[in-house]
């Protein structure tokens, strides 16, 4: 895949600027990415595997937080464990260029 190529396209398409500095990071994470689908789409899925079919909004912060008719209260949000940061090989400083 010439992952330059797609860059610029789905740039172009989106009308989103990257700076010169970012877009060698941009790319990196391309081809992170694209290394790991290949995981993730071969993953195979049980039916209790799959997420519910109803989308509760989370109200925007400020707000008081508000269920749809005929839906339990919603809880306010959990936040997500605070990992340490670990950089996969290909972002790493120590990779070669």
């Amino acid at each position: 895949m010439d992952f330059e190529a797609y860059v610029d396209a789905q740039a172009a398409l989106l009308g989103l600027p990257i700076a010169s500095e970012h877009r060698p990071g941009v790319l990196r994470y391309l081809q992170l990415v694209a290394g790991l689908s290949p995981r993730v789409m071969d993953f195979a899925l049980a039916p209790a595997d799959e997420s519910g079919s109803v989308f509760v909004p989370v109200s925007p912060p400020g707000l008081p937080l508000v269920s749809p008719p005929g839906l339990l209260p919603v809880s306010p949000p959990v936040s997500p464990p605070v990992l340490p940061p670990v950089l996969p090989p290909i972002l790493s400083p120590q990779a070669p260029a």
